[in-house]
């Protein structure tokens, strides 16, 4: 009862958090030098011109009210129009939306499933040859720039070897071929998930060196008990707690790392339509956009939580 009891108090909180950030992106986007409508009105434009615009755009009514009609449209769904194309804003995000979940979901769920398994069999053959193979190779990953290593793969694999496609998300004419697909996704994954992977890694076989030198590993050996069930039944689980912090940490950061490599590979998502929407100044859009993430950030934030419950039972919120 009491973990129901946190997790509802923890939905309950959203909303609250939502509209707190939704208010300070609002203010910043409406502050800043130039504005919205820099992009609309021309320097040559007479004035009753630029205020019919401004009326026409809602650009001239108070930020409180212009907030409090943007909120209470974002209630029921609707986050206005696109200022530059006049497209409803909610249908440019979910044209967008699978294709950004698909890249960071891919990238996160490979990244951690390769950490885990080389951290663990780094921490079991700790100050092996192995290990400081592993060790140089995730210090190696973690120093690459995201931007950087995107654009040496394309060099590598799409303009030396030409094994993989260098941008975009399908081929014309086979958009539902899978492998296809899969090939295109190859090399924005790598770019994007090389950095998580070198940091879960080292993370990982930490948490895990710690865990092997609890009383209770020592004694689970003492018993008899084959290495194997020592290692994944009696260890993990428990340098898996620390570690679902990092990972749900480096979940939120994929999104901003998403966004270079939707970039570099020209993948039709939320980060490459935000980047567009800033030189425009389409501020329906850069807003709808900034929700979305803030969203998908708290969301991931109660995931994490929802892990700790399940991985340590003994976690009492009261």
């Amino acid at each position: 009862m009491a973990h129901q009891a946190y997790l509802i108090r923890r939905l309950l909180t959203i909303p609250p958090m939502l509209v707190g950030i939704s208010l300070v992106l609002f203010l910043a986007i409406n502050l800043a030098p130039g504005g919205p409508e820099s992009f609309f009105i021309a320097e040559d434009m007479n004035t009753q011109m630029a205020e019919q615009l401004r009326e026409s755009l809602g650009l001239n009514q108070p930020l409180h009210v212009r907030y409090w009609r943007w909120l209470t449209r974002v209630v029921v769904g609707d986050l206005g129009f696109s200022l530059s194309g006049g497209i409803p804003t909610t249908q440019l995000i979910l044209d967008r939306l699978g294709a950004t979940l698909l890249l960071t979901t891919t990238s996160l769920v490979i990244a951690v499933v390769i950490s885990v398994i080389v951290g663990v069999i780094s921490a079991v053959h700790q100050y092996s040859t192995l290990d400081r193979v592993i060790s140089a190779l995730a210090y190696f990953g973690m120093s690459f720039p995201t931007f950087w290593l995107g654009i040496m793969l394309i060099l590598l694999f799409s303009v030396t070897l030409r094994w993989l496609p260098p941008s975009g998300m399908s081929e014309f004419g086979k958009e539902g071929d899978l492998l296809s697909r899969i090939s295109f996704l190859v090399l924005p994954v790598i770019a994007l998930s090389a950095v998580d992977i070198g940091g879960f890694v080292r993370f990982v076989r930490a948490s895990m060196l710690d865990v092997l030198r609890m009383d209770y590993v020592r004694t689970a050996r003492a018993k008899g008990l084959a290495e194997k069930v020592v290692v994944y039944r009696h260890s993990l689980r428990n340098a898996l707690i620390p570690t679902v912090t990092v990972i749900g940490m480096a979940a939120r950061s994929l999104v901003a790392g998403a966004v270079f490599v939707e970039m570099i590979f020209a993948w039709p998502g939320l980060g490459r339509l935000a980047v567009n929407a800033v030189y425009r100044r389409d501020y329906p859009v850069v807003m709808g956009v900034n929700i979305v993430i803030a969203l998908f950030v708290v969301v991931t934030s109660l995931i994490v939580d929802i892990l700790y419950l399940y991985l340590d039972p003994r976690i009492e919120y009261e």
